[in-house]
């Protein structure tokens, strides 16, 4: 009788959870029937496949944006497994804005339209990307983290791969899965390790921190570091970098728009609530858990990261791996707010993806144009293009100072705040590593200005070799000037988007213990 009566409220659980899943339903629902699409429609599925995919993400975001009316805080969702909350609806707007801008972008690309393997199956896994998103910025529970960034690298793998017949894109394709293989690998064994010591998967509640706590020290760090080793690898943090920029290089940039930008920001959202877990309530949420120190840790990785993503790009001449090691260097500026465990810090982190996801889709919007327009792969080619293409021109020295973090782009208010929550840290605890770490950071600053401003000094002012004729297309217009006013209105009025922000992340830095 009690198994029963457990059974009926685990399955009404289940079922009470579905309308607060409709989103990734829909997405599932699309990617199932995309394929019969495809399979029974040969010869009109390169038109009815991206038309029904983009309808299906659409209509996912609607029931995206409802979903701020439905969820005033944070709720759990079959049994526990998935925590759903006003900030994790914003990481979910993020991927579907991602994924639509990437659609659009691909329709029209070159390289993805001519590639030799069906078309049609390039969009028939944007949907995949976004239930595997999702389930990742929503899970509380080690085994959804863990299928759900599986999901995501499978599908990142086919992406990666769809030009294969390439040598350099095979290499990429090759490189980016071994690496893969290889921290899901390792971040598994920590997890059944941590099975192993807490006896439970779930990070909702006290019993994981209370039972991990009794463990030997130099075992639970070790568990610890090699979850921590996953994580690293989805943002592409040092020293689990050395794939990005051979993915970049041998990637259609549409495709790189949207793994530069997505998966990335579904990273910090794990990583931020796998942290939160060893973050105790007091002393003003800071990272305090004795048996490991989370603080000197991040501050080294997060020093590292951006100092040798700024060094190596100093070095580049391809535009692609220039913009590969710039990512690598936004990550370690985005790890900056784990180290402060507070409503500041978790805003501001927010702010700083939200930014970087517009640059991004920006820049390698920019960058594929170019490419596909005007043949420009190496900083040598772009010698004089501002002639042919002014207005994109200016767009590209808008993103470019907005990467950089000059005023008044929405980059600048990002590195403002994430610099804030972390001199706000400093003040409190006077760990010396926070202060190396600003230093640290205003320095990287500066040296990002070097490569950053090489693009526009060979567009404005190194002399054309032959002259261009390529026109610029409509819709690529409307979504570059939608994306470079979006990175200025984030600049010029900050404070709307910053309260706005910090109402829907303020539970995200509470730590409640049920």
């Amino acid at each position: 009788m009690m198994n029963n009566l457990n059974a009926t409220v685990l399955l009404e659980q289940i079922t009470g959870s579905l309308p607060y899943f409709l989103p990734e339903i829909v997405c599932s629902l699309v990617f199932i029937v995309a394929i019969f699409i495809d399979l029974f429609t040969r010869k009109q599925s390169r038109s009815l496949v991206p038309f029904f995919v983009f309808a299906g993400l659409l209509l996912a975001l609607f029931f995206t944006l409802d979903q701020f009316r439905m969820v005033k805080e944070e709720i759990w969702l079959f049994n526990g497994m998935i925590r759903l909350s006003p900030a994790g609806i914003i990481y979910k707007l993020l991927f579907l804005l991602a994924a639509m801008v990437t659609h659009i972008l691909s329709i029209r690309s070159k390289a993805i339209r001519l590639a030799p393997k069906g078309y049609a199956e390039f969009f028939i896994m944007l949907p995949v990307f976004i239930v595997g998103l999702n389930i990742m910025s929503m899970s509380s529970h080690l085994l959804m983290i863990f299928l759900g960034m599986e999901m995501v690298s499978i599908a990142s793998y086919i992406l990666v791969a769809y030009m294969a017949e390439q040598p350099r894109s095979a290499e990429a394709a090759v490189k980016y899965a071994l690496f893969g293989a290889l921290s899901s690998a390792v971040m598994l064994y920590g997890i059944s390790l941590l099975y192993g010591l807490t006896g439970t998967l779930s990070l909702q509640g006290s019993t994981f921190l209370a039972n991990l706590s009794k463990a030997p020290e130099y075992i639970s760090a070790l568990a610890i570091l090699m979850v921590l080793a996953g994580f690293l690898y989805k943002i592409s943090a040092v020293p689990f970098h050395f794939y990005v920029p051979d993915v970049y290089e041998g990637t259609p940039a549409p495709v790189i728009a949207f793994l530069s930008t997505a998966p990335k920001a579904a990273g910090f959202a794990v990583l931020f609530t796998f942290i939160g877990v060893f973050t105790l309530p007091m002393e003003s949420y800071h990272l305090v858990w004795p048996k490991f120190n989370w603080e000197n840790i991040l501050v080294f990785i997060s020093i590292c990261t951006m100092t040798l993503g700024n060094l190596s790009a100093l070095a580049q001449k391809n535009v692609k791996r220039m913009m590969a090691y710039s990512s690598i260097a936004h990550t370690g500026f985005m790890m900056m707010p784990l180290l402060v465990f507070s409503e500041m810090s978790a805003a501001s982190l927010v702010f700083y993806i939200v930014v970087y996801v517009l640059m991004n889709l920006a820049i390698f919007l920019l960058v594929g144009h170019m490419e596909d327009a005007y043949g420009a792969t190496e900083l040598e080619s772009y010698k004089g293009l501002a002639a042919f293409n002014p207005l994109l021109s200016v767009c590209m020295v808008i993103v470019l100072a907005s990467l950089v973090g000059l005023p008044p782009t929405g980059g600048f208010t990002g590195k403002f705040l994430v610099f804030s929550s972390v001199l706000e840290a400093y003040r409190i605890s006077h760990n010396p590593w926070l202060l190396y770490l600003l230093v640290a950071a205003v320095l990287n600053t500066v040296i990002a200005l070097f490569f950053y401003l090489r693009l526009p000094l060979y567009m404005y002012f190194r002399k054309a070799e032959k002259i261009y004729t390529s026109k610029t297309p409509l819709y690529l217009l409307v979504i570059m000037c939608l994306l470079v006013a979006g990175i200025l209105m984030a600049g010029v009025f900050p404070s709307e988007l910053v309260k706005w922000i910090s109402a829907h992340t303020a539970e995200t830095a509470q730590i409640r213990f049920k």
